[in-house]
């Protein structure tokens, strides 16, 4: 029986590409995994309260009251009356 000799940079150069592919994968797991629970709305980007109030912002300006069915579900508000600044209805959660 003879031992395989190998050299400690052909171990090094092995070492490397094996700790360079599993870092691969993992990168291309949590992309997946994270990627994943952006599609199922479990996790939300920062600017998400932003965006729903600048989608609605027309609807609330053309309306001749503001409801709270027209503000989107997850936002804290307060409902004001125009005239005398009384507050007509709030939501915190």
């Amino acid at each position: 029986m003879e031992v395989k000799k190998t050299s400690f940079q052909m171990y090094i150069i092995k070492f490397i590409l094996k700790v360079g592919f599993s870092f691969i994968i993992l990168l291309l797991a949590l992309l997946f995994v994270f990627s994943y629970i952006y599609n199922n709305k479990m996790l939300l980007p920062s600017k998400y309260s932003e965006q729903l109030v600048e989608k609605v912002t027309p609807s609330i300006k053309s309306a001749k009251e503001v409801t709270s069915e027209l503000i989107p579900k997850n936002l804290k508000y307060t409902i004001l009356d125009k005239q005398t600044l009384d507050v007509k209805k709030k939501y915190h959660e």
